[in-house]
């Protein structure tokens, strides 16, 4: 269905930013009573104002395309003053905020099977775009563009930088450089530039094996580089560097969560799984353990 036009019907509650990124920033305001974000995209230096309309409609008419219930709902856009010279992006508010805040906040009380559940969450929303008639690849997977709803839900937002394979191809990367991902979720195929050049299916599901271990195991992929510095991280990904050794925290719970997450960095993107199976390997039951 096209993108629905709520120009005029949503109050912004505070002029303050909720969260500032690279290419917007979100605000809280109100639709019909309920608590809305308001994603407003900000200028970008060197692109002109009718490539940043293009870009930004591209978002607005993927997005609407697009239900699942682990997809952020997608309620339309606002063209306002206010929210000049690209307009805003209106879903639900999402009271637990992103995956990063929420484990930071709860992750000490959430059992394992909590944590898997968050992980296969986002997985399932990510096999909802690469099924999706024409495959969609989300590109740049990350804590902060998977949030918490109400219902304890992990769901996918930000598709800025979905790129679109059709038949003949892929098209449509809302941005022009090749690393459009977050420096530490990136493939290896992604840096090296010996292969592939631009987000995948497959540079996806290593991004996933990086929020599986994130989630399952509270680590995080380079530990070592407490910062997303480009040259250093890019550097240690391209030499081959393994993203994270064995966790000391492996329980026969979390074993079928660190083989996938394994298998998810293959350093050949042909090896890795997909991730509708991801997600049917992790819904198996776990296998009784006998009594000592």
């Amino acid at each position: 269905m096209p993108p629905v036009d709520l120009t005029g019907q949503i109050r912004l509650l505070d002029r303050r930013p909720i969260f500032t990124g690279s290419y917007s920033q979100v605000y809280r305001g109100n639709f019909r009573s309920e608590d809305v974000a308001i994603k407003v995209i900000k200028a970008v230096s060197n692109t002109s104002l009718t490539t940043m309309r293009r870009k930004v409609n591209r978002e607005r008419e993927v997005w609407a395309a697009l239900s699942h219930p682990n997809i952020l709902p997608f309620y339309g856009f606002a063209e306002d003053a206010v929210f000049e010279p690209y307009g805003a992006l209106i879903s639900p508010w999402c009271q637990y905020g992103d995956a990063s805040y929420f484990f930071a906040q709860y992750g000490g009380v959430l059992t394992v099977p909590q944590k898997i559940a968050l992980w296969k969450g986002a997985i399932a929303g990510v096999s909802y775009l690469h099924s999706h008639k024409p495959t969609l690849v989300h590109g740049d997977i990350k804590p902060s563009n998977i949030l918490i709803d109400q219902y304890g839900r992990a769901i996918l937002c930000d598709f800025g930088l979905v790129r679109i394979f059709l038949d003949e191809g892929s098209s449509g990367m809302t941005t022009t450089t090749a690393h459009t991902g977050t420096e530490r979720y990136l493939a290896p195929e992604l840096v090296t530039g010996e292969d592939m050049e631009y987000p995948t299916m497959a540079s996806d599901v290593y991004a996933l094996g990086c929020i599986g271990l994130e989630f399952v195991f509270d680590r995080k992929v380079y530990a070592h580089r407490k910062h997303n510095l480009r040259g250093c991280l890019i550097d240690d990904i391209a030499s081959g560097m393994p993203p994270a050794e064995e966790p000391s925290n492996i329980t026969p719970e979390t074993t079928d969560s660190w083989e996938i997450i394994q298998a998810c960095w293959n350093p050949d993107p042909g090896a890795r799984p997909l991730a509708w199976q991801m997600f049917e390997t992790l819904s198996s039951p776990l296998p009784e353990v006998p009594d000592q």
